[in-house]
């Protein structure tokens, strides 16, 4: 995967969680450039503008309709305090958070540092037997 921030280097959209170890998706659907296929490889492939919309889109189509049941949505009430694992974790504001007649969205965040940076499992991006970077 390549980022539009910061770096633009292909970075493991599949990684092992650096405590878990499970495989974990890391992506932003509106911050990534393109994806590489065969990383590394002779047989490396950039995708295109199209084609990396349309992968984000069938993405974003497999969380939100296909695994439902795995989304949780927080109703926001004044004091509320959430921690999560952005490791391991896929979040987005609701466009009801954007609209500023609802009020003003305010939130704070604070990143604590971890001990081991997400990489990849072995030499070429995969994690088990996966073939996208």
């Amino acid at each position: 995967m390549v980022s539009d921030r910061r770096e633009k280097r292909a970075k493991p959209l599949l990684y092992a969680h650096p405590v878990s170890g499970q495989p974990t998706l890391c992506f932003h659907l509106g911050m990534t450039d393109a994806f590489v296929y065969d990383y590394g490889t002779p047989q490396q492939r950039v995708t295109g503008r199209e084609e990396t919309a349309a992968l984000l889109e069938e993405m974003e189509s497999k969380f939100t309709k296909d695994c439902a049941h795995l989304i949780y949505s927080h109703h926001w009430e004044q004091g509320d305090f959430i921690i999560s694992d952005n490791a391991a974790l896929g979040h987005e504001a609701s466009p009801t958070t954007q609209d500023l007649s609802n009020g003003l969205r305010v939130m704070h965040r604070t990143t604590i540092k971890g001990t081991v940076p997400p990489r990849k499992k072995n030499g070429r991006g995969q994690v088990g037997g996966g073939q996208i970077v």
